[in-house]
């Protein structure tokens, strides 16, 4: 039976290491990605180069109905994926203050994408990936905050309530890649303030999550 693993914001990053870790591992790699399509279909090359089976798929999260079109375009091409993995994230700063449309795309990426994909899950395993550095980010990133702090309580709220046929885990993750949007100065800061989260970790923990749903904590910090 094919293994699918649907796998938001895929193309690149710490979102590309996963797909092509879980491709290696012989899962059916879903890899969404938003407007990175060179890099989409350099992932997908990698891939299948290599034996494995990757289906790309587009899509804009800040459009009305975006997430779920596709989740039933990955099921009807794919198969249901097992496992999903909440990776896409909007980051962006608002040092003049939060706006109406920054405020909109942040939650429609962050918060509202992962909670209705995590929702059509029937049965298996969901992954939401979070941040432990909020705090230290608010005064830059205010609506990158509000989102993921939205997602972490609907995490914790509903990691136990789709037992037992979905499981639900939140990643808190530190400093990990720095964003192209992030200045060296401002990661510099944060990995100072904060320990490094190694992409290693990363997979060795959602490895973990796969394996023994049952026993694996509902939310870890790396």
């Amino acid at each position: 039976m094919s293994k699918t693993i649907l796998i938001t914001g895929a193309a690149k990053r710490v979102g590309r290491a996963m797909a092509l870790h879980y491709a290696a591992q012989g899962w059916h790699v879903a890899a969404h990605y938003g407007s990175s399509q060179s890099d989409a279909d350099s992932l997908h090359a990698e891939i299948t180069s290599g034996g494995g089976r990757v289906s790309l798929f587009q899509a804009d999260f800040t459009q009305g109905g975006a997430a779920q079109n596709l989740f039933d375009a990955v099921s009807k091409t794919c198969g249901a994926p097992q496992v999903l993995i909440n990776n896409a994230a909007r980051f962006e700063r608002d040092d003049g203050g939060i706006t109406e449309h920054s405020l909109h795309a942040h939650m429609a990426v962050n918060a509202t994408t992962p909670i209705i994909l995590a929702q059509s899950m029937r049965k298996g395993i969901v992954v939401n990936i979070l941040d432990r550095t909020l705090d230290w980010s608010w005064p830059h990133l205010p609506a990158y905050v509000l989102s993921k702090r939205a997602l972490e309580e609907w995490t914790v709220r509903n990691c136990a309530a789709f037992q037992p046929d979905v499981f639900v885990f939140g990643l808190r993750l530190g400093p990990t890649l720095r964003n192209p949007r992030e200045s060296e100065q401002h990661f510099s800061q944060a990995i100072s303030a904060h320990k490094v989260t190694l992409l290693d970790d990363i997979l060795r923990t959602i490895d973990a999550a796969i394996a023994q749903p049952t026993t694996h904590p509902a939310f870890t910090d790396l």
